[in-house]
């Protein structure tokens, strides 16, 4: 038994590992109000179901109803969730085009399943200030992702490769 502990040790890097404390049970917190700024960055913490009425106001959130359509194509099906920022909504896209591997059939089938989350970001400033730092990291990995799939698709493995009937 000793030697397999040596073995595991050397393993992590000449660090024996201490028995783990069971994790912490997360306690409801709260936080003080800032009333210094008008800033409501602080709001108290909360688990309830839903965000409430009171942040429905000028520089909160958006009132969203099902079946509204934004930018004449996203058509609100549910909502799937909220936070301190914003509210997330289930929506169709209803301009969604088939990818280049679907046929127009498989696409017509598919279709109904092509669902997407639209993210409502409250108003005030330092709400929409985050929003845009938020756009710009998710543009940087759809960047990444596009590489990464370029990168895939010209990789050997991924081409076809000529059978006895392709004449």
């Amino acid at each position: 038994e000793e030697e397999e502990e040596d073995v595991v040790e050397k393993i992590r890097g000449g660090v024996k590992s201490k028995p783990k404390a069971p994790p912490a049970v997360p306690q409801p917190k709260t936080v003080e109000k800032n009333s210094g700024n008008g800033s409501d960055s602080a709001e108290d913490y909360s688990d309830d179901e839903d965000e409430g009425e009171d942040g429905y106001k000028p520089g909160g959130y958006h009132r969203v109803k099902i079946a509204e359509v934004y930018n004449q194509r996203y058509v609100v099906i549910k909502k799937l969730g909220w936070g301190h920022f914003s509210t997330v909504w289930m929506v169709k896209d209803r301009k969604a085009k088939p990818p280049s591997n679907f046929t127009l059939n498989e696409f017509e089938t598919q279709s109904s399943n092509q669902y997407l989350a639209l993210k409502v970001q409250k108003s005030a400033e330092h709400y929409t200030e985050a929003a845009l730092d938020e756009v710009e990291l998710l543009d940087a990995v759809a960047k990444e992702r596009r590489k990464q799939e370029a990168q895939l698709s010209n990789h050997p493995a991924h081409k076809k490769i000529p059978s006895d009937s392709d004449g």
